[in-house]
């Protein structure tokens, strides 16, 4: 008979399985289960509910303007600023008496203390005249950023008539007599005005989110060494300088590192140099359309400043070099929803854990256990050499082939006498 040969279709689909050995040991039985125990433990209460594992998460984007504003309320005395040269405050010898919560004290590491409640940076002779011009004046407002004037050196300039405007190595103009220093009195109660507003964002499926911030009267800010609570009136957030410079743990009349003059040893304070804070504005989103905001503030080594000039006529002009608190913002945080598939991602990296339960398992049983080498006898099926080296080798290859096949044909024959039995009924 010649043609195709039968195709077994039982063999063809053949369904390959595992094969499972069960170590009837309470020992390791108990640990197994323990050790699934805490790896279901730590995917549920760590990766799921600790990590908010269920949640997609984008960061927002959008845009951020600044402004400058004296205080609402009356600047105070002159004679109750410290750092004003005709105050009568003895700032040297008695602690300060609070007259606005923007005054703080600050220690140094000896215990002193220094800045607004003490001494201030090089003591009465860092004292200045104080003025109280406009913000417009004494502040400059940049994209995403604002500097408040706290210190200003004013200089008359006249035009160098010695030499021209395209003189190579002359300079057109030339200082006339000393500058004069002067302090922006009640700096610390100028108020900031932020007004932020985010772009639309869109979510993994393609879904827009348009932010819509919940109504409230006041907002946070975190600072390295308080948290603070400032205004919001509108849609403008109302910050305080004096809120900012304590959120960061700042007195403006604190020495300033590396700030000494050779000429004088004497040091500078914030007040003079100028100092960097960025301001991050986090969001984040409590429901599912609603979002809130606060102010995370740290210090950056920085000194700020910006020069501003006032032509007088033709010939002079005034110079005003102008130091303060730079305020840099950002936007940050994470606005987050449910979503399923990334559950389902967390929980399947999760389960993949549960294979080192019977790796420790199974390192145990293999090779710590007394009775290691009788368990492996069940765990592990060696065969026989099937590149003997010897004629016994070959021998035991021989019969356990012969045994095998002697199986196979049984389970062959018995599964035909099966066939014949139901065909006859």
């Amino acid at each position: 008979h010649y043609g195709l040969p039968k195709i077994d279709w039982d063999s063809v689909f053949a369904y390959s399985t595992s094969k499972i050995v069960r170590i009837r040991h309470r020992f390791l039985g108990a640990f197994y289960y323990l050790a699934m125990l805490v790896i279901v433990a730590v995917i549920f209460g760590y990766y799921v509910a600790y990590m908010k594992g269920y949640y997609e998460y984008i960061a927002p984007t959008g845009d951020v303007e600044a402004s400058v504003t004296q205080p609402v309320k009356p600047l105070q005395n002159v004679s109750s600023v410290a750092y004003c040269n005709n105050s009568t405050f003895n700032n040297l010898h008695r602690p300060y008496e609070t007259v606005d919560d923007q005054h703080f004290a600050f220690k140094s590491e000896s215990g002193t203390v220094i800045g607004p409640d003490g001494n201030l940076c090089g003591g009465n002779t860092s004292k200045r005249p104080c003025v109280s011009w406009t913000a417009a004046e004494t502040s400059i407002s940049q994209p995403s950023s604002v500097l408040v004037g706290t210190h200003i050196e004013e200089s008359m300039w006249k035009v160098n008539d010695k030499c021209s405007r395209y003189s190579y190595g002359c300079q057109e103009w030339m200082p006339v007599g000393m500058p004069q220093l002067l302090y922006v009195g009640d700096v610390e109660n100028y108020v900031i005005n932020v007004e932020h507003a985010l772009t639309p964002i869109h979510w993994d499926d393609g879904s827009e989110f348009v932010a819509t911030p919940l109504k409230r009267n006041f907002v946070v800010i975190r600072g390295d060494a308080t948290s603070v609570n400032t205004r919001v009136v509108g849609t403008i957030d109302r910050i305080p300088l004096h809120s900012l410079l304590k959120a960061s743990g700042i007195s403006l009349d604190a020495c300033a590192p590396d700030s000494v003059e050779v000429t004088s040893n004497r040091s500078h304070s914030y007040r003079d140099v100028g100092l960097s804070i960025l301001s991050t504005i986090r969001y984040h989103n409590p429901t599912r359309r609603r979002t809130v905001h606060s102010y995370i503030v740290k210090n950056a080594p920085m000194s700020a400043s910006f020069t501003r000039e006032e032509r007088i006529n033709a010939t002079h002009k005034r110079q005003y070099v102008i130091s303060g608190v730079r305020i840099s913002f950002q936007v940050g945080g994470l606005f987050r929803r449910f979503n399923f598939k990334v559950l389902l991602i967390t929980l399947v990296s999760g389960f993949a854990l549960t294979a080192a339960a019977t790796t420790f398992t199974d390192f145990l049983l293999c090779y710590v256990m007394r009775h290691r080498e009788d368990y492996k006898l069940f765990k592990f099926e060696v065969t026989p050499d099937f590149d003997p080296d010897d004629n016994f080798e070959k021998m035991v290859l021989d019969k356990v082939v012969e045994e095998a096949g002697t199986r196979g044909e049984g389970r062959e024959e018995g599964r035909e006498t099966d066939e014949e039995t139901c065909n006859e009924f």
